[in-house]
């Protein structure tokens, strides 16, 4: 009976240690991440448009078939004509690294 209750209090410690070095990686990742200041728009593995993040606007793209939106800093996807819109609901991005896709296209939003 003690062995159960000792091997359950090292089960929840090892399950506690991991959550807390699991939390401390994705503070370290967020707060050492860097703002960026362009956005790179690729089709194809291909740079088809690079705008600036300071300058608020709408960008159409691929003829008319993703609009991408830049506001206060950030990027996003507002509209697109593929069937599941995923990439509408990959949220904003603003840090270097950040990425958007649209599979049906083969379009990629890049911050760096």
């Amino acid at each position: 009976m003690k062995k159960k209750k000792n091997n359950a209090r090292r089960d929840l410690l090892l399950i506690l240690s991991l959550l807390a070095v699991g939390l401390v990686l994705i503070l370290t990742v967020r707060l050492t991440a860097k703002e960026g200041t362009r956005v790179t728009v690729s089709v194809d593995n291909k740079t088809v448009a690079e705008y600036p993040l300071s300058v608020d606007g709408e960008f159409s793209l691929l003829g008319g078939k993703n609009v991408l939106a830049i506001k206060d800093g950030e990027a996003y996807i507002k509209e697109s004509l593929c069937p599941d819109h995923l990439c509408e609901r990959m949220g904003r991005i603003r840090q270097s690294g950040g990425r958007i896709v649209c599979l049906p296209h083969r379009l990629t939003v890049k911050v760096s």
